[in-house]
């Protein structure tokens, strides 16, 4: 909570550049709550409404978890590496619940 707004403001200034596929790297990620999920959401959001998209990289089983309990992983497609988020087509990027 007390980093979502920093994030927010980050996320929109990079959008706002121009900048409209975003790969996150969550690998040191350990603890991300409700308004961080809202920041991300709203991004991606962002994001589809210019023609682009985000993708999450590094995200740990937990938060795959919450992702697909709140369905979101469609809008927030989670994968295992930096590589695999930047390469992925943007139609099949599925997440995982839990990494291979």
């Amino acid at each position: 909570m007390a980093t979502a707004p920093d994030a927010r403001a980050f996320l929109l200034t990079v959008l706002a550049g121009g900048n409209l596929r975003l790969v996150i790297d969550l690998t040191d990620l350990t603890f991300v709550d409700a308004s961080g999920i809202n920041v991300l959401v709203r991004a991606s959001r962002r994001a589809q409404e210019n023609g682009g998209w985000l993708r999450l990289a590094g995200a740990r089983p937990q938060l795959r978890r919450i992702l697909h309990i709140l369905h979101l992983t469609a809008l927030l497609p989670a994968y295992d590496t930096v590589g695999e988020a930047t390469g992925a087509q943007p139609a099949t990027g599925v997440s995982r619940l839990l990494p291979r």
